[in-house]
C-alpha cells in the first residue's frame, strides 16, 4: 500500500441524506486535495447503503459486521472479550463504579457506553445489567475501537467523515479514535458542520456555539429587538397555525414549541394550586424539568450524575424527607416517543415518595415559567426561558449557555443537593441577564438552526427513501458547477480543514 496516499474514512450511518453529504464532501476533497476514500460501514453489500455510495462513485468498502469473524482480527476479538468481561463484572457488582469515566484503548468511552445502554438496553431502568446483552453490547463498541484504530493507522487516514454524533456509534467511536491517532474529523449535518482537531474537542460534544459569534449577531440592534418578539411568540404558541394536527407536519424546529406551549392550559397562581391540590399559597414551587432518559445525555459534555435518569432516582430518594418547597415533576415533551411513558410514575410507587407530584401533560409550560419558585434541569431549553423570565435555574450538566452566567451551576451532588434545598430562591436576574436568554434562544433557533443547507433536498426521513434517490438521479450533474451555491458553500468549508 501507498503510504503517501492519503485517506478519507467516510463513516456510514445508513442515512441517505448524511450518504450523500459524505460523498459530496469526499468529491470536493478529492478535486481540491486529492484524498482516496475508504467507506466504513455496519450494513451488508446489498443494502441500499453501499448502493447509493457506489452509484456516486465509491467503490473501496470495510464491512465491519464480518470483521469479528476473521481470523486476521483473532488478536482484537480476544482483547476485546477480556477487556467486557472485566468491565462487565465491574458494572453488574460493584455498586459505586463509575461508569462514565471508563477509558479503553486510550480514549474515554464510558460516556458513550452510558448513553449506549440508556438508549438501547431495556434493562438500563432497572438497573439489573447481568445479562447476555448488555454484554454483547460492551463487547461490540470495545472491538469496534480496536477495529476502527488498526483501520486508520493501516490506511494512512488523515480525515474522518462523520454525520453524526451520538451514543456508541461506530460515528461517535471514530470522531474520538481518530483524534487520539492525530487524525483530523470533519463532522457535517444538515444543517452545520464542525472540524475537531483535537481529541479534547470531541469530549465537549457537538452543538456549541461560539460566543463572538453570537455577540457579533447581536451587535445589530434589529436582532436584538427580534428576539424579544421570538421570546413572546414562543411562549404563546402564536407561530404556530390555528389547526395543527399533526407535529410533523411542521417545521421541526418548533417541536418543542408545539409539545410545551401549543393548545395548552394557562392557570393563574390561585387555580394551578387548587388544581395541583397545594394547600398553602405561600409556599413556593419547584419544578424539575426532566429529559428524555434515553435521549444522547452526553452530547454536549459531561453531567454530575452517570445519567439523566441517576439524576431523578438520587433526587427524589434525596428529597424524600424534604417539604421547604412543593416538589413538582415536569416529565419531559417526548419521552413517550423514546418508550418511557409510565416510568416516572412507575419508580415513585416503587420508592414510595409521597412528596413529589407529576404535572399533568395539558398544562402549559409557560405557566410552570411563570409559577415556578425554582427550577431545575439538566440542559434543557427551558432553563433559558426560565431565565428569559429574569430568574436563575439550577443546571447539572454541560450546554451552550451554561458560562453566560445565566444559570446556576453546581459543580458536584454535594453542591447540587445543597442549592436544591435552599430556601433562598427565585435567584432574580437583571433586565441585560434575561435579555441574553431570550437572544440566546433566538440565535439557536433562528441564526444556528440553518434548516437543512446541506443537504440538496428534505431529508430521506421526511420525503422517502425513493424520492430522495429520484430527486438525487436530477439533481447531482449540476451540483458540481463552480458556480453553483451549494458547491461554494461546501468549498467554503473544506477550504478550512
Amino acid at each position: 500500500m501507498n503510504k503517501k496516499v492519503k485517506k478519507i474514512l467516510i463513516i456510514d450511518r445508513n442515512r441517505l441524506d448524511g450518504i450523500f453529504r459524505s460523498a459530496y464532501t469526499a468529491k470536493l476533497l478529492k478535486k481540491r486535495k486529492n484524498y482516496e476514500s475508504i467507506i466504513l460501514t455496519e450494513n451488508k453489500k446489498q443494502s441500499q447503503s453501499v448502493k447509493t455510495f457506489k452509484k456516486l462513485g465509491f467503490n473501496e468498502f470495510i464491512f465491519l459486521s464480518n470483521q469479528n469473524k476473521s481470523f486476521a482480527n483473532l488478536s482484537l476479538v480476544f482483547l476485546a472479550l477480556l477487556s467486557s468481561v472485566f468491565l462487565f463484572l465491574k458494572i453488574c457488582f460493584k455498586k459505586s463504579y463509575i461508569l462514565t469515566n471508563y477509558r479503553f484503548s486510550g480514549i474515554k468511552i464510558g460516556d458513550m457506553l452510558v448513553d449506549h445502554l440508556a438508549r438501547y438496553d431495556s434493562n438500563f431502568f432497572d438497573k439489573e445489567f447481568f445479562n447476555i446483552n448488555t454484554f454483547k453490547s460492551i463487547y461490540n463498541v470495545l472491538f469496534n475501537i480496536l477495529f476502527i484504530k488498526r483501520c486508520i493507522k493501516i490506511n494512512n487516514v488523515k480525515l474522518l467523515l462523520s454525520t453524526s454524533y451520538s451514543y456508541a456509534s461506530i460515528s461517535s467511536i471514530g470522531i474520538r479514535v481518530g483524534l487520539i491517532l492525530n487524525a483530523k474529523v470533519l463532522m457535517i449535518t444538515g444543517s452545520s458542520y464542525k472540524i475537531f482537531k483535537k481529541y479534547e474537542e470531541s469530549l465537549k460534544g457537538f452543538g456549541k456555539f461560539e460566543k463572538k459569534d453570537f455577540l457579533e449577531f447581536f451587535k445589530n440592534s434589529k436582532n436584538k429587538i427580534k428576539s424579544k418578539k421570538y421570546f413572546k411568540s414562543r411562549v404563546n404558541a402564536s407561530s404556530l397555525k390555528k389547526n395543527v394536527k399533526d407535529i410533523t407536519k411542521i417545521n421541526k424546529h418548533d417541536w418543542d414549541v408545539y409539545r410545551s406551549f401549543y393548545k395548552k392550559i394557562n392557570y393563574s397562581k390561585r387555580d394551578f394550586y387548587k388544581l395541583l391540590g397545594l394547600k398553602d399559597i405561600n409556599k413556593p414551587i419547584c419544578t424539575f424539568a426532566l429529559h428524555a432518559f434515553r435521549d444522547a445525555n452526553h452530547v454536549f459534555g459531561d453531567l454530575i450524575f452517570e445519567s439523566f435518569y441517576d439524576e431523578f432516582l438520587e433526587t427524589i430518594d434525596f428529597l424524600k424527607k424534604y417539604n421547604n418547597f412543593y416538589w413538582l415533576i415536569k416529565i419531559h415533551p417526548s419521552a413517550e416517543k423514546y418508550g418511557e411513558k409510565g416510568l416516572v410514575e412507575k419508580v415513585l410507587n416503587r420508592n414510595n415518595v409521597k412528596n413529589l407530584k407529576i404535572l399533568p401533560n395539558y398544562i402549559s409550560t409557560k405557566t410552570v415559567l411563570n409559577l415556578s419558585d425554582k427550577l431545575v434541569t439538566s440542559r434543557g431549553t427551558i432553563a433559558l426561558e426560565f431565565a428569559a423570565l429574569g430568574k436563575k435555574s439550577i443546571i447539572t450538566a454541560e450546554t451552550y449557555y451554561k458560562k453566560f452566567g445565566i444559570t446556576l451551576n453546581p459543580v458536584s451532588k454535594e453542591d447540587y443537593f445543597k442549592k436544591l434545598i435552599d430556601n433562598n430562591f427565585p435567584r432574580k436576574m437583571n433586565y441585560e441577564k434575561s435579555m441574553i436568554a431570550k437572544r440566546i434562544l433566538y440565535f439557536m433557533k433562528i441564526k444556528l438552526v440553518k434548516d437543512n443547507i446541506y443537504n440538496f433536498t428534505n431529508p430521506a426521513v421526511e420525503i422517502g427513501d425513493k424520492e430522495f434517490l429520484k430527486r438525487l438521479e436530477k439533481k447531482i450533474p449540476s451540483l458540481y458547477k463552480n458556480k453553483n451555491s451549494f458547491f461554494k458553500l461546501y468549498d467554503k468549508m473544506i477550504s478550512r480543514i
